[in-house]
């Protein structure tokens, strides 16, 4: 009897020792898949690549693209986190590109562009790195910049613009029409506000690169510069009355191309007018208004007038005060649209 109890407790005893080590080597696989699932240089950039050399991000996602696409966004954010205003910047470089080709570089306008478009955009000098599946199935991508080829870009870049901004002051310097140095002011002030921007990135590649103080002074120059001539460019603009609204967007035009406003020995007569009257075309669902705005401007101390511009449509909407209203609202979208490239290419372009 003393030996079946005793070989029964043996065997319990072989059974159950058997099931700890089972389930010890059961945790102890998972914790291993667990450790294992991510490469190392997911928590860890620098364990794959020296961060001396690289400035770099980590993305992931279900597909190779995905995973890319993160890693490049989130380089951006670095830019993001530490330079404001990009968004802007790249706005007022394209508008005055459309109309001078020469006025900066693609290079500079793509490297503006690496953090003010950001998601599904190619960074400019960025590339991958290293990519990985891990374990768990995900994608995960190390994207980064060389440090030392990035922040040359970036310094000959800045060069190049300054070598813009000073044959743009020889050029004040030769010239006596005002049209033509407001003009180049306003293309020093946007080159030094780009090298000021591109510095700043240039300190996220290279810290201590030197070039944020040097461009800060000339930003500050080429704005004092800008703003003492802008004082003697004074816009007298006569009409719209009536459309506070529509004549108030047309006095930012102006002030947004370099002007002030004044009643007196204005360098630029301005009339405007606009019209607008309830129109039938046979709809019961709605009313309709026909709209027109026309803007005349001369040059008092020459006596030229310029092409005159003159833009029209027609608005509806379910009662007679609303078409009113959409059709100064369309007026309005045309003078922020159409009327500054009008206006650039007729007085800032060729003179």
């Amino acid at each position: 009897m003393k030996t079946r109890i005793v070989k029964h407790i043996s065997t319990s005893l072989l059974v159950i020792i058997a099931i700890l080590a089972l389930q010890a080597c059961g945790g102890s696989k998972r914790t291993g898949s667990n450790n294992n699932a991510l490469p190392a240089w997911v928590s860890q950039p620098s364990s794959a690549f020296s961060d001396r050399q690289y400035l770099m991000a980590v993305g992931s996602g279900d597909t190779f693209n995905e995973a890319r696409s993160d890693a490049m966004l989130a380089l951006a954010q670095i830019f993001r986190a530490n330079v404001e205003g990009t968004q802007n910047l790249y706005s007022d470089v394209l508008e005055v590109s459309k109309s001078n080709d020469d006025f900066t570089s693609k290079e500079t306008i793509r490297l503006i562009n690496n953090i003010a478009i950001g998601a599904t955009e190619d960074l400019q000098n960025a590339e991958v790195l290293t990519s990985e599946t891990g374990k768990d199935g995900m994608y995960y991508v190390l994207a980064g910049f060389n440090r030392n080829q990035t922040a040359a870009l970036y310094r000959n870049e800045i060069s190049n613009n300054n070598e813009r901004i000073d044959r743009n002051k020889e050029e004040i310097e030769r010239s006596s029409d005002k049209f033509s140095t407001l003009r180049f002011l306003k293309e020093n002030l946007l080159l030094a506000r780009i090298n000021k921007q591109l510095a700043g990135l240039l300190e996220i590649i290279m810290p201590g690169s030197g070039e944020s103080s040097k461009t800060q002074n000339t930003l500050i120059e080429s704005r004092n510069a800008f703003n003492a001539h802008q004082q003697t460019m004074p816009v007298r603009i006569r009409g719209l009355q009536s459309v506070e609204n529509i004549r108030s967007a047309l006095s930012d035009a102006f002030l947004q191309e370099g002007f002030v406003l004044a009643e007196k020995n204005p360098v630029l007569l301005v009339d405007a007018t606009y019209r607008a009257r309830e129109i039938d075309i046979n709809r019961d669902d709605a009313e309709f208004v026909s709209w027109e705005l026309q803007i005349k401007i001369t040059r008092p101390e020459t006596q030229q007038t310029y092409t005159d511009f003159n833009v029209s449509g027609r608005e509806g909407a379910l009662n007679i005060q609303n078409a009113y209203k959409r059709a100064a609202t369309a007026a309005i979208e045309q003078i922020e649209t159409k009327f500054r490239p009008y206006f650039n290419a007729e007085f800032l372009s060729n003179n």
